[in-house]
């Protein structure tokens, strides 16, 4: 009888622990092949621009250049070190071109971070070890309330230079409808951004808008590609 009380008890928790482990590391869904479609609506200040908008930080009426695009987020391969998983991401259609980073999915302390070409050789620097350095662009499993980013940061009032989860809404997208979104906002002197993250598919919204020169972006999910 004790022995098959301890059989269950060890059950319950190798279960409660894949539950968990779960919630934590699915939320952004990093298989490769997977890829996201986007309409991007751009506005950027400029004198040569066919519209006319007012600028609120000078209190006048300024030229801007306005831009619809498509873009493609895609998951071209991933690579697994001990807790960690590296997917190597490639972003299409940007004005800057065709973009290649990484996701660095520390999978055992719930976090994703962000890293250029350039800073991935700092981060992987043989075959073998990960070296992480920064703040993580998330957090999981994300709830109202939770924030991140440099100690020194979180520690501020005003809710500037760090990320914090402040509502979960509905968002009506051109993929669909999608229930229970994460809004996350990012607060600096110059500029805001603001995400909808909804778990187990990814960003199906974003908002980016500077305070000085006008350069906003509005980005709605258009198309998902999960395997």
């Amino acid at each position: 009888m004790k022995s098959l009380m301890i059989s269950v008890l060890i059950l319950l928790l190798l279960t409660s622990s894949f539950v968990y482990a779960k919630s934590r590391t699915d939320y952004f869904p990093l298989t490769e092949g997977n890829y996201w479609v986007y309409e991007d609506q751009i506005e950027i200040q400029d004198p040569q621009g066919n519209f006319e908008v007012e600028n609120k930080s000078i209190g006048e009426k300024v030229k801007v250049r306005r831009i619809n695009q498509l873009r493609t987020l895609k998951v071209i391969s991933t690579e697994t070190r001990g807790d960690f998983k590296i997917a190597k991401m490639q972003e299409e259609g940007t004005p800057e071109g065709t973009i290649t980073f990484f996701y660095v999915v520390d999978n055992k302390n719930g976090r994703i971070y962000s890293y250029s070409n350039e800073q991935i050789k700092m981060i992987l620097p043989n075959n073998n070890d990960v070296t992480i350095e920064s703040s993580p662009e998330y957090v999981f499993p994300l709830q109202v309330g939770s924030k991140w980013g440099d100690p020194e940061s979180l520690e501020r009032k005003d809710k500037m230079y760090f990320s914090y989860v402040e509502s979960l809404e509905d968002i009506i997208a051109p993929a669909g409808t999608f229930k229970d979104c994460f809004k996350i906002i990012h607060h600096t002197l110059p500029d805001e951004t603001t995400q909808w993250f909804c778990p187990n598919v990814g960003i199906v919204r974003l908002e980016y808008r500077h305070h000085g020169t006008i350069d906003n972006l509005i980005s709605e999910l258009k198309e998902i590609n999960l395997k």
